[in-house]
Parts: C-alpha cells; structure tokens; sequence
C-alpha cells in the first residue's frame, strides 16, 4: 500500500518552483512582445513605401495627390511593357482594409492622409515621423 505524506518544506518548495515558473513566463512574454512589436514595425515601413510608391505613380500619371486615399485600391493603372502587352492592375494590392476599404496599418488604425502634399502617415503614437 502506497503511503503519501506531506512534509513541512513542500509549501516553500512550490512556491519557489511557482515564483521560477512565473519569473520564466515573464521573461518568454516580454521577448515574445518585443518581436512581436518589431514584426509590426517591419509591416509598417514596407506598407508606407508601398503606399508612397503607388501616391507617386498616381500623381505621376494623373498630374496631382488623389483626394481620397482609397483612390488607390479601387482605381487602376494601365501601362505597357516591352512587348506592347497591356498591363491592368490597382495602384495598391495587398493592403489591409476595414470594412469601409480604407486602409489600416498593423495596429488596426487608420492612415492620415494629407491629399494637397501627398503625405501618409500611421495614426500609432509612437509612428508619427515614418
């Protein structure tokens, strides 16, 4: 017959192994957040090139800014290649949208457009300058 019996240090010994644990886990989510946030940062950046780029072809084509961001995803672009091929495609492809087709960035916000300078910007705090 198995006996069990519970000694006086088994409290402060799980709590030592507890206090290890959750010390472990702290540490796992602060670096899990860290490139978490920088992953973030990195979708930022190509986002807001990829919409200069597209602000720069339209204003290139068109003679000025669109007036509304979402100009670039629901207008397209026609140019040829080489070969005389016909090319059509939007301004923007592959950027995140909410359910009004505008688009956000990683943190679910909206860009800030300024249609008379063409300047695009993350409405996130500390994103401002990008």
């Amino acid at each position: 017959m198995l006996t069990f019996s519970i000694r006086r240090s088994s409290a402060l010994e799980l709590s030592v192994v507890l206090g290890i644990i959750f010390f472990l886990a702290f540490v796992f989510l602060c670096y899990f957040y860290f490139w978490v946030t920088k992953a973030k940062e990195m979708v930022l950046q190509a986002e807001l090139r990829n919409m200069r780029i597209a602000l720069n072809v339209y204003k290139g084509f068109n003679g000025k800014y669109p007036d509304d961001i979402r100009e670039l995803i629901d207008r397209e672009i026609f140019w040829t290649k080489f070969s005389h091929e016909m090319y059509k495609r939007p301004y923007l492809q592959h950027q995140r949208l909410d359910k009004d087709s505008f688009p956000i960035d990683p943190w679910n916000r909206h860009f800030v457009y300024n249609a008379s300078t063409g300047k695009i910007f993350s409405q996130a705090k500390r994103y401002k300058n990008w």
